[in-house]
């Protein structure tokens, strides 16, 4: 032990517990007792968490006989105190000067689809981005990597639409990336978000240009038809089998990404065996559908909490035993972060009109969120980015312990507060209204619950990253 004091003298010494130790129901009468950010996880009976909850009074509790190796083992992981914890300050971070290391371009709001659930209405927006406003975005990444001494950037090609949809677009803006990126003496990646819907020509270019992807698709040929059918309303099913066979046949890297929703949720495993089946992907994601854009217009709804955690846990079991990896973005027990994504650090975003966006689903300028996540603009032919700080400010301010209703949440720092596109109304006027306890809220907490049960039993260390990402 590296207490400071022996076992048996801690018995009777009046002790305080941190705030960020959580008791987590398990599927007995036991508890299991969790400091995320020194990772210790302890079982405990009833009696032992009935005591640890007397260490949460203003005056603490003395040790009592029996607890003291529970006690000595809190006290070497600093979480049990010998003073009362400070109380919790909301922290003003320090918003540095905006440098950019990587660019998120999305290039057209037009689509060759017309998914039921899409949430920037992709089709309906046929606005396409100006490569000079791409070329100066992509400058100020490089000049910014350059400058830090790394020898390479990213450039992450989406769409509020299809980027694959304008072929010629998509090919200048790659090339024009490279040559600055030569001329900078750095190297460039490219990775792309694509619906997989594309001429075999179009495939066949991006096997050879860019280094990854993740794929758009829902499962097997009813559910994709149905929740993501062509412009003019036949099916894609048949079209991206055909792009991620030659994927597969190149062995290009991606992921796919499946949208659920209330009427696919009880498929779920089913189509994830399907994916497993039809795909060399290693990485599948999962997401339940988000009221938003052609979603919320065509009044769909997401699943229900708990039937997507079962069929979720299911499907995950499932793809552990054909070695794939099954995600859902608001479960994250191996990671550790203030933070849901980058939308609250320096995300660089730039839409088809030039706006400078913090988030990748806050792309439409009609959108309400705009309003909170636009915090800039694109000005070729000044080579330079107005920068709104004002918005900067505030979205660097987005960080769980700046949450209150996150404060008593075992999650808090896996899930950080959650997706703040998805949390937050948005507008100015509703800013200070969060969506808790939101059906997200509980299978965050349900899903992350299961895995640290799941570690426990296994013996497996718990072992977190501070690193998170939005994909």
């Amino acid at each position: 032990m590296t207490t400071g004091l022996d076992v048996p003298a801690l018995s009777g010494r009046r002790l305080f517990l941190d705030p960020d130790v959580f008791l987590v129901p398990t599927d007995d009468t036991n508890v299991l007792a969790y400091a995320p950010l020194p990772g210790l996880l302890l079982e405990v009976n009833p009696s032992a968490a009935a005591w640890l909850e007397q260490l949460r009074s203003p005056g603490g509790s003395p040790v009592s006989p029996g607890y003291e190796t529970i006690a000595a083992q809190l006290r070497a992981a600093r979480v049990l105190l010998d003073s009362p914890p400070l109380p919790r300050i909301p922290k003003r971070p320090r918003v540095a000067p905006f440098r950019p290391g990587q660019v998120s371009l999305f290039l057209t709001g037009g689509c060759n689809l017309r998914c039921v659930y899409c949430h920037s209405r992709g089709g309906e927006r046929p606005v396409t981005l100006d490569p000079c406003v791409a070329s100066t975005a992509v400058e100020a990444v490089s000049r910014t990597v350059r400058s830090l001494g790394q020898s390479q950037f990213t450039v992450h090609l989406h769409g509020g639409g299809e980027p694959t949809s304008v072929p010629e677009l998509l090919k200048r803006v790659v090339g024009d990336a490279e040559r600055i990126a030569a001329r900078q003496g750095l190297g460039v990646r490219f990775s792309l978000g694509t619906n997989g819907v594309m001429s075999e020509a179009m495939a066949r270019w991006v096997i050879q240009h860019i280094h990854r992807a993740t794929v758009s698709m829902d499962g097997p040929p009813e559910i994709q038809d149905r929740q993501r059918p062509l412009a003019d309303g036949s099916g894609s099913h048949a079209l991206l089998r055909r792009t991620l066979a030659l994927f597969d046949d190149a062995g290009f890297s991606y992921s796919l990404r499946m949208t659920v929703t209330r009427e696919s949720v009880e498929q779920l495993p089913r189509s994830v065996r399907y994916l497993i089946a039809s795909s060399r992907a290693a990485t599948i994601k999962a997401e339940p559908v988000f009221t938003a854009g052609r979603a919320l217009s065509r009044g769909l709804e997401p699943p229900e909490a708990q039937g997507f955690v079962e069929a979720f846990s299911e499907a995950d079991e499932l793809a552990r035993q054909e070695g794939r990896r099954l995600v859902y973005s608001g479960c994250r027990p191996d990671i550790i972060s203030p933070r849901f994504c980058a939308a609250a650090a320096g995300s660089f975003c730039v839409t088809p009109e030039g706006a400078i966006s913090a988030c990748y689903e806050v792309v439409d300028p009609n959108d309400e969120r705009a309003a909170r996540f636009f915090f800039g603009h694109v000005r070729p032919e000044q080579d330079r980015l107005d920068i709104d700080e004002q918005r900067r400010s505030w979205l660097a301010h987005q960080t769980v312990d700046n949450m209150a209703e996150c404060t008593d949440c075992f999650a808090k720092w896996h899930c950080a507060g959650d997706c703040l596109a998805k949390t937050q109304l948005g507008s100015v006027a509703a800013s200070a209204k969060r969506l808790h306890r939101s059906d997200r809220c509980i299978i965050n907490r349900e899903l992350t619950r299961r895995s640290l049960l799941a570690t426990f039993r296994s013996g497996a260390d718990l072992r977190a990253s501070d690193a998170s990402d939005c994909d």
